[in-house]
């Protein structure tokens, strides 16, 4: 039969259950269907900072890449809180391959400082989605002495329980020229 119950003045919930289940203890759905009354949906909740999970994503990139030996290289990340609530404390630890000195970072939210190759970016409060991504850039130069392929690699974190750790690590390889690619114009 057709069960209802009154939530508030303005939402009904329906619900019609499909089946032959009368006088049953238990009751099995064939077929439920949410019937919902009124001018415009539900709202949406609002997060609230450090409650339940925010799953963060870090993104990397590298430019130039070829780099020559002397020259500037930046790394860009960017860290994006797919939701569903707030993350708090969330902070992006930045390790620098061997091979390459800090020179500064930029970034619109929270302060970075170096210490023995690694960049720690503290970020504060990051609320969801992508609009209130935050970007990092982090210039190094590139050590005389310095050839192959150098890989810089870093994470993020937050006292927010994160549900999928596996987005939360990025890499960025970069080829470090040994001929003045300034010269052939690509740097």
């Amino acid at each position: 039969g057709e069960q209802t119950a009154s939530l508030n003045s303005s939402l009904l919930l329906g619900l019609f259950i499909g089946g032959d289940n009368a006088g049953a203890d238990t009751v099995e759905f064939d077929n439920v269907q949410f019937c919902w009354g009124g001018a415009s949906p539900p709202p949406t909740p609002t997060p609230v900072p450090g409650s339940g999970e925010a799953d963060l994503r870090l993104l990397k990139g590298d430019a130039p890449d070829p780099v020559s030996v002397g020259g500037t290289l930046v790394y860009n990340l960017t860290v994006v809180n797919n939701g569903p609530n707030v993350a708090t404390d969330v902070q992006v630890v930045d390790t620098l391959p061997a091979g390459v000195t800090y020179q500064s970072a930029t970034l619109r939210q929270g302060t970075c400082s170096e210490s023995g190759g690694k960049v720690t970016c503290d970020l504060g409060t990051l609320n969801v989605g992508p609009a209130n991504s935050v970007d990092i850039d982090i210039e190094v130069s590139v050590d005389a002495g310095t050839s192959g392929t150098i890989v810089n690699q870093a994470s993020v974190s937050s006292s927010t329980t994160d549900p999928n750790a596996s987005n939360n690590t990025a890499s960025a390889s970069t080829l470090v020229a040994t001929v003045d690619c300034t010269a052939l114009g690509l740097d």
